[in-house]
This record gives C-alpha cells, sequence and structure tokens, in this order.
C-alpha cells in the first residue's frame, strides 16, 4: 500500500505560503465572498449548544418530577426520613442542572453585513497574509484549522480550511 510513497517529505514553507494565502484571498474575492461569508455566518450562528441545553433541561425536568413524587410519598404516609436521601440527591441533580445551564454559552449572531464590512476593511487579504509576521499567519492558519496534504506523486499540495468561529463558545463549519 506505501510501496511507492516516499519515508519522509519535506515540504519548504516558502513554496506554499503564496499559494495558500491566495487561495485564502480567492475566498474572499468577489465572486466568491457571498458563498464564504453565508458559510460562516451559518457556522457561526448555529447554536452547537442546543443538544446540550436540551439534555439539561431534561435533567432538570427529571430530578423536579422525582422531587414531585418523593412529597407526594410523604403525603401519602411514608416516613420521611427514608426519602431524605433522595430528596437531597433529587435536588442536588436540579440544581447542578440548572447550573449548568445558566452558564451554557449563548451564540451571539453574526450578521452578513459585518462580515463584509470586516472584510472590506482588510483590502487585499492575499497582501495582508503576505505582509503579515510568521506568527501572525500560523495563528491564522491554527484558527482555519489549515490543513495541508502533500501529494507526493503529482508534486502537488492538497489544502482544505475548516475554521472554527469563536465567540462566547467554539463552533465549527466548513
Amino acid at each position: 500500500m506505501l510501496d511507492g510513497h516516499p519515508k519522509t517529505v519535506n515540504l519548504r514553507e516558502s513554496a506554499i505560503i503564496g499559494p495558500v494565502n491566495r487561495w485564502l484571498a480567492r475566498l474572499f474575492d468577489r465572486d466568491h465572498r457571498d458563498d464564504t461569508i453565508a458559510t460562516l455566518v451559518e457556522a457561526h450562528n448555529a447554536d452547537s449548544n442546543d443538544g446540550v441545553r436540551e439534555t439539561l433541561r431534561r435533567r432538570f425536568v427529571e430530578a423536579e418530577a422525582k422531587l414531585e413524587r418523593h412529597r407526594a410519598a410523604i403525603e401519602a404516609g411514608v416516613d420521611p426520613t427514608i426519602l431524605v436521601d433522595a430528596m437531597n440527591a433529587a435536588q442536588a441533580e436540579k440544581a447542578i442542572a440548572q447550573s449548568e445551564l445558566d452558564n451554557l454559552p449563548r451564540v451571539v449572531p453574526l450578521r452578513a453585513v459585518e462580515l463584509h464590512k470586516l472584510i472590506d476593511s482588510l483590502g487585499d487579504i492575499a497582501a495582508v497574509l503576505d505582509a503579515g509576521r510568521p506568527s501572525d499567519r500560523a495563528r491564522i492558519y491554527d484558527a482555519l484549522d489549515l490543513q495541508i496534504r502533500y501529494l507526493h506523486t503529482e508534486m502537488a499540495a492538497e489544502v482544505a480550511a475548516i475554521p472554527c468561529v469563536v465567540n462566547t463558545g467554539v463552533r465549527r463549519g466548513t
């Protein structure tokens, strides 16, 4: 399977920075900007905490239901001392679920017009990337989760970016 694959591949950074920066800049040029912005806005505004929020709400309601059943049992004549531990546990479950719900980050919605203004303010994105310090470029590439796969038989690189949109929480998009 790996018969024709070299054991190591050294790819000079200087050989790939220019083309990668031009590819990234192309994502924001006039022909591609609207699609790129729509994808970023959708990824940002999708609240990936929806599932977590629903699970926490369910845990809260279940804990409340347990407490209500215990109270009903006491009213029906069950010795309250037998239910103390169960009621304390249910109360703790309810408090934990509420606390986690209260502290779950919410997405601050992003509008396409805001991204258009930001991109317009940057000007030529390829030039901005080319002029930046290597450490700044590295942070941008990391934020985009830039992945480069070298195809040795074609002597080409396949590049992909999977941006993480950060706000009060982390959202993943494509």
